[in-house]
């Protein structure tokens, strides 16, 4: 059965839309009014910038060894305790969107990857 993946723009409004609208980490206080479009702080963001191996991962995944939800958990619990392990609480902003947004991350990126 062949599948079609997200392209990384799909994935990147996805997240945009559903993660950054409401996001309290988010610099700048007004609305987001172009999912399209880079918010000031995606550069900076755990999530973005971890967002090409998500997608990865997502399209190497084959759905006779695990489904989209445990693959992506899995992934995004790696990441954060690879990259941040341990973190004092003086740097734990550094992942605190990634920890702080973990359950919707999942659900988009499965929700996508899965299809």
């Amino acid at each position: 059965m062949i599948t079609r993946q997200p392209t990384y723009d799909q994935l990147q409004h996805a997240v945009r839309s559903q993660v950054c609208a409401s996001c309290p980490f988010r610099k700048g206080s007004a609305p987001m009014q172009d999912f399209g479009k880079p918010s000031k702080c995606e550069a900076d963001c755990p999530i973005f910038r971890n967002l090409p191996l998500f997608k990865a991962i997502g399209d190497r995944l084959d759905p006779l060894v695990g489904t989209p939800t445990h693959a992506m958990r899995s992934v995004i619990g790696y990441v954060i305790d690879q990259q941040h392990p341990a973190e004092s609480s003086a740097a734990s902003h550094i992942s605190q969107p990634l920890r702080f947004h973990r359950r919707r991350l999942v659900s988009i990126l499965a929700k996508l990857i899965g299809r």
